[in-house]
């Protein structure tokens, strides 16, 4: 079940009556989830969606790509439609793009749907748009994480502008880090290598997916670096450092076999086709994936 339910839209809605609607909507849509009426409850995240809310959009993204919310790319064009619809939706309530959680959640979803789940579709009209509208933010989003500013600079300011600058710059870090990583997968090394040393030069923010990325890009910068920029982002690195991007990986989980396939974010090792795969085998890969990170200390 998509996480953010129960959550009401924090940005200003154009109608107050239709942010109470889409919001009794949402609570409906959540029973019915958990009853597992999911034909019932996609109608009431469309109503929702059509009254204005982005979460509701976000919600169906999610349903999109998952099959019972528990496997992964089962309808990724119609997931980036929807995503592409909460950020229409996000934009029109805002004069800039607030600088929020919420975005930041929205972010992700789309950073994870268009680098785990369309990578070999990114060339698609949905994939595009996103893509395109992932960098604008990102335009947008820049000036206001006031990259100079020192911690004593930044202790002047107001608790709201702080958090301000500190979202803006996670938006930025989660940006630029997927950005160098679709260049990265599609062999163009000199831009990806441009967007890592973006990312991980952005003021660290302390949120913890961001420092991820961070630790992600500065391996991928060492990748390529040792390989001369042929190999491949180490989301998507095999286990043996000189195979290549288009081996065929297998599950840990399943066994299921694919072209691309997500690695464990914390060993680099095994690899998992869903995040039902992964949470299944997450007791009995435990030892192992701290086994390796140790090794590596």
């Amino acid at each position: 079940m998509p996480s953010y339910f129960f959550k009401e839209d924090t940005t200003p809605a154009t109608q107050e009556d239709s942010t109470d609607e889409s919001h009794t909507l949402l609570i409906q849509a959540q029973r019915e989830f958990i009853n597992h009426r999911y034909d019932k409850a996609v109608p009431l995240l469309e109503r929702a969606a059509s009254f204005g809310s982005f979460r509701a959009a976000m919600s169906l993204a999610s349903v999109s790509m998952r099959e019972e919310h528990m496997t992964v790319c089962q309808n990724c064009h119609t997931a980036a439609k929807w995503y592409i619809r909460a950020l229409e939706l996000l934009a029109s309530k805002n004069t800039h793009l607030p600088c929020t959680p919420e975005s930041l959640e929205l972010v992700e979803q789309i950073v994870e749907l268009l680098s785990n789940h369309m990578l070999t579709n990114i060339t698609s009209k949905e994939g595009r748009t996103l893509s395109s509208m992932l960098w604008s933010m990102s335009k947008d989003f820049k000036p206001r994480a006031a990259m100079k500013l020192n911690e004593a600079e930044l202790a002047k300011l107001t608790p709201l502008e702080q958090n301000q600058v500190f979202y803006a710059r996670a938006l930025c870090i989660v940006i630029y880090n997927c950005r160098g990583f679709l260049y990265q997968a599609d062999r163009n090394a000199d831009k990806a290598r441009h967007y890592y040393i973006k990312c991980v030069n952005v003021p660290p923010t302390g949120i913890h997916s961001c420092d991820i990325a961070q630790r992600s890009a500065e391996m991928s910068l060492g990748y390529l670096d040792r390989d001369n920029g042929s190999a491949c982002s180490p989301l998507l690195a095999p286990s043996s450092p000189t195979s290549s991007i288009h081996s065929s990986h297998q599950c840990a989980g399943c066994n299921t076999e694919k072209l691309m396939m997500p690695v464990c974010s914390r060993c680099k090792v095994r690899r998992y086709c869903s995040n039902k795969c992964r949470i299944d085998h997450a007791a009995e890969h435990e030892q192992e994936c701290l086994s390796v990170q140790a090794s590596r200390q």
